[in-house]
């Protein structure tokens, strides 16, 4: 059993997802979705810094360039840090009331694949979306209830994506222009294993799965 540590803060998320080191800035950035807050703990002294947005902080990505792409509300942006300033790229979802992003993964290429799901999470008005470096926003796949978790294979060959309302991890080939083979069932979850959320590739070609509702990390 791996050791756990709870770092001491001044707050509790509401909904804390999305951990991303920074080995630019030595510290690792999260978002807290429902408090539309993107924080930020240096790893040197273990502090927290908080950065109100002003809708769901749905995800942070590093830019090689510097600064950061960011999913706020329905809105892709380009963010900076520590100035808190965004610039608008596009927004998903057009018309569809009650959407908002949330949680995404930049591949090899820089990028990124995001979903959306209603707030409510209670229909399939939910897509996928691949956000390429030039800014183009494509619509990639849908229905979902609550699109989660996208990880890339290490090699580029295809992409996991989750809804996590289905319980079931889905499987897509990456074809070389960026558009996705068919939705095919990759892992489904067993009654006790939790709904699959976040996930993520490590050096070993294993994927980790957060497990909502049963409290754990899986390693498949």
């Amino acid at each position: 059993m791996a050791d756990v540590a709870i770092i001491d803060r001044d707050r509790a998320d509401r909904l804390g997802e999305g951990p991303l080191w920074s080995a630019r800035d030595d510290a690792l950035y999260w978002v807290d979705i429902l408090d539309h807050r993107i924080n930020r703990m240096s790893l040197a002294d273990r502090s927290v810094t908080s950065f109100a947005q002003p809708d769901y902080a749905a995800w942070v990505i590093e830019r090689e360039r510097g600064g950061f792409v960011a999913g706020i509300g329905r809105d892709i942006v380009l963010l900076d840090l520590p100035a808190n300033r965004q610039v608008p790229l596009g927004s998903v979802d057009r018309g569809v009331t009650g959407n908002r992003l949330n949680d995404a993964k930049a591949d090899h290429l820089g990028r990124i694949w995001a979903g959306t799901i209603p707030a409510s999470c209670d229909r399939p008005s939910g897509a996928f979306y691949r956000i390429d470096p030039d800014g183009l926003i494509v619509h990639a796949d849908s229905p979902y209830t609550i699109a989660n978790g996208p990880a890339i294979d290490p090699d580029g060959r295809f992409l996991l994506h989750t809804d996590t309302a289905l319980g079931t991890v889905f499987r897509f080939d990456i074809h070389d222009d960026g558009s996705l083979g068919p939705r095919t069932p990759f892992i489904v979850f067993e009654p006790g294993w939790g709904n699959p959320d976040g996930m993520t590739f490590d050096a070993t070609g294993g994927l980790w799965v957060a497990c909502w509702g049963a409290s754990c990390v899986t390693r498949f």
